[in-house]
């Protein structure tokens, strides 16, 4: 299944290099047909990329949603990497509502009344952002200063030596707009996939916020521990429900197979949870339907699954 690609660009911000408007390419799925889809906004993990969430997106489409996935400039596989990109995470919300701005200005068969958004490791954060989530501006300070350890990057060695360049440079100005909103008023749930940076969120913000969010996890996952990550969305959002793929499951077993448009039993597992979970808010059929966790446990096909309690 091929996306149709948008070269769109935000002119209120500029590209980190070489200059110019932010460019905001974006990858649509949709299904066939005239009518008016409900949309998912997609957003990949750190130095990923659209293509990498594939097996999502095309079992989104299967279920009749329409998919919108940026490439987030300067933290993208398909781009030259940039520092500031990998560390200015409160970009990335601002990336997919613009983004659904210009596409929503398209004959392009998108419903404005039923949008959610899902994100794998920092972009689950993302879709977490676009419901209220921030982040805390010290904690982001020391991160950046070298007071507290920047934990390895593999897409960018020497990544915090550069990082702490870039703020020397100009404090101010490297972490401007850092506890800034970015929730965008049209996203009605969301997915987080083994989210990321729970150690720099605001507790008050995730606690504020009103959407239903569905965590999927990895009990094997060492680069965002579920202890430290999808636990800390789990405890504080009110109508949260964390579900553990599987205990051996690791953070890079959610990116795309080898074989494009290959699905595993991971990928069937997480895609249909997630297409449940959002098609009880915005879905093309928004009749009642069990939660993801009811489904989890009525499910004996999934031995490795388990609702998980956050304490």
């Amino acid at each position: 299944m091929t996306p149709l690609v948008l070269d769109f660009t935000d002119p209120a911000r500029t590209a980190w290099a070489p200059g110019g408007h932010r460019p905001l390419r974006t990858s649509l799925w949709r299904p066939a047909g005239a009518e008016l889809w409900p949309v998912v906004l997609l957003s990949h993990g750190t130095g990923g990329s659209a293509r990498s969430l594939a097996w999502l997106a095309e079992a989104l489409v299967d279920a009749g949603w329409a998919v919108l996935a940026v490439d987030h400039h300067g933290n993208t596989a398909t781009q030259d990497y940039q520092p500031a990109a990998f560390v200015r995470a409160w970009e990335r919300p601002l990336d997919l509502s613009r983004a659904l701005d210009q596409a929503l200005s398209l004959d392009l068969g998108l419903d404005p009344s039923r949008v959610v958004a899902c994100g794998f490791s920092i972009g689950g954060y993302t879709a977490a952002a676009l419901c209220g989530v921030r982040v805390q501006r010290l904690l982001f300070e020391a991160l950046v200063s070298g007071q507290i350890p920047l934990p390895a990057v593999p897409e960018f060695p020497g990544l915090a030596r550069e990082l702490r360049q870039l703020w020397e440079q100009d404090p101010d100005g490297f972490l401007a707009g850092c506890e800034g909103d970015v929730s965008d008023a049209r996203v009605r749930a969301a997915v987080l996939l083994s989210p990321g940076i729970g150690d720099l969120l605001d507790l008050d913000s995730l606690e504020q916020v009103q959407c239903p969010v569905l965590i999927l996890s990895g009990g094997a996952d060492d680069t965002t521990p579920a202890e430290a990550n999808a636990d800390v969305y789990a405890k504080h959002i009110p109508a949260a429900q964390h579900v553990c793929l599987g205990e051996r499951v690791v953070h890079y077993d959610l990116l795309d197979a080898a074989t494009p448009g290959e699905r595993t039993a991971l990928h069937r597992l997480a895609a249909r949870l997630t297409v449940q979970f959002l098609g009880s808010f915005a879905g093309p059929d928004e009749a009642a339907r069990p939660s993801a966790n009811q489904q989890i446990r009525s499910s004996p096909s999934d031995p490795g699954a388990t609702t998980r309690t956050a304490g």
